[in-house]
Formats: C-alpha cells, structure tokens, sequence
C-alpha cells in the first residue's frame, strides 16, 4: 500500500519496474482530492505540480482507497474502470496497536 506523496517519491513505472513479474497488487491510499484543488487554495501550485504523478497511480493502481464517499464520487467521475474502498483498514489497525501496547504493558 503506498499513499499520496509516495507518487511523487516514486513514480508508478518506476515502482512497476521495482515489482517486476511478480504478483504484487498496488494499493494507492489517497485522503485528499489533490488533482482537483481549486486556483486560489493556498497549495494549488504545490499539487498541482505533482498532479500527473497521483493521476498516474490513480489509474493504473489495482486498487485505490479513499476516506470518504464524497472523494470516491471524485476519483470515479475521472477514472471508472478501478475498484475503490473506504479506508477502514486505519481504523482497525489502530485498535489492533492499542491492544498489543497494552498486552504489551501488562
């Protein structure tokens, strides 16, 4: 699972070329719409910048996660060939931390 600012690190051809032949899915976690800020957000010219790098995981990731219906409704407007989830894993992992830290302490 890589998440957005990962795109920018590492762009998905060349993290396809890291993966190889090898059966591994990509899993792109995204929060934010960042491919559609408006011109006078404070941050536009910073994403926007960057926003052929989240399209291109957007696209052609094998799955893409997203924290709220809304954002989903964004990203399937522009790219409805993928399978999208709400991030739910985050919450469950957190709770599965908070139980070993405190198994952990006992």
């Amino acid at each position: 699972m890589v998440q957005r600012e990962f795109a920018v690190t590492i762009p998905f051809k060349e993290l396809k070329k890291i993966i190889g032949n090898s059966k591994v899915k990509i899993v792109y976690e995204i929060d934010d719409n960042l491919i559609s800020l408006y011109p006078a957000h404070p941050f536009y010219e910073l994403y926007n910048s960057k926003k052929e790098y989240y399209l291109d995981y957007l696209k052609n990731s094998d799955l893409i996660t997203v924290t709220t219906n809304s954002l989903r409704e964004d990203f399937v407007n522009i790219i409805q060939k993928l399978q999208f989830c709400l991030t739910i894993l985050i919450q469950v992992f957190g709770e599965m931390s908070i139980r070993s830290k405190r198994q952990t302490i006992k």
